[in-house]
């Protein structure tokens, strides 16, 4: 089962696409109608609400400000959708595996204004959640634009299994010259944006991205400053940047080198 999260910046919409068959014909598809839940974290318990339903092959899109009002927006609702009924709390979130496969079920994240809207097939794997228990963060991106009309927000999100909301520090590093550009602290069981405009952006080099305790999704939104134009896309792990050898070893290796100098 996959979760789905709801960017939050200033000025824009944000809403999710859910999605309700499979990626490929061959997968194994639930004959059931779906319930759709919205779920959060108060730091002690997961709290769940009924908000939809959705059937077999059938597509949906909700928009986080047409939520039922008592869902608080600033503890950061997750979506899923689960062919059986949850309760309305719990200690662990509800997981289950009757969305399993690989290449994943997707679902579409999207934030939007009244000009335009940018969106990417985007969730947050129940796999993330169940077996990483403690991880960190390496994502190295040419996505950060710049310029003096265009606005950068970095997205991490993280959902752990346990309700906690725990502080962590994210970097900012600029690794052609080993320098910190920006530092600050994200959370668990959030989809945290970081404002990136006071942040100088070299244009010599990428931009890596730095948490050595958390690990999460990070995505990065940019737009002019009009809003007519906009741009939204996760990073990849490093391991992607290769096709042959030992790409999980180099990748180990990677990382261990940037954590070791950058993070906190």
């Amino acid at each position: 089962m996959n979760y789905y999260f709801f960017p939050q910046v200033e000025g824009f919409r944000s809403s999710i696409t859910l999605v309700n068959y499979p990626c490929q014909d061959h997968f194994p598809l639930r004959p059931e109608v779906q319930t759709v839940y919205a779920t959060w974290s108060d730091g002690a318990l997961w709290h769940y609400r009924a908000v939809g339903q959705i059937a077999p092959h059938e597509a949906k899109e909700f928009f986080l400000d047409e939520l039922p009002a008592d869902i608080p927006r600033e503890l950061h609702p997750f979506l899923f959708f689960h062919y059986q009924d949850v309760p309305a709390t719990s200690e662990k979130l509800v997981m289950s595996d009757h969305m399993f496969f690989m290449p994943t079920w997707r679902g579409n994240i999207k934030i939007s204004n009244e000009y335009t809207a940018t969106s990417y097939e985007g969730d947050y794997q129940h796999e993330m959640v169940k077996f990483i228990k403690k991880g960190s963060l390496c994502s190295l991106s040419p996505m950060l634009q710049s310029g003096p009309d265009i606005m950068n927000r970095f997205i991490m999100v993280n959902l752990s299994e346990t309700p906690q909301v725990l502080e962590h520090t994210l970097r900012m590093v600029d690794p052609l010259r080993g320098t910190i550009l920006h530092e600050t602290k994200v959370y668990t069981n959030r989809c945290n944006v970081i404002d990136l405009d006071s942040m100088p952006v070299p244009q010599d080099t990428i931009i890596m991205a730095i948490c050595g305790t958390m690990v999460g999704i990070p995505v990065f939104f940019s737009a002019s400053r009009d809003g007519k134009q906009m741009s939204f896309e996760h990073t990849h792990p490093p391991v992607s940047m290769w096709v042959f050898g030992q790409s999980t070893e180099m990748q180990k290796k990677l990382k261990s080198y940037w954590l070791e100098r950058f993070a906190a």
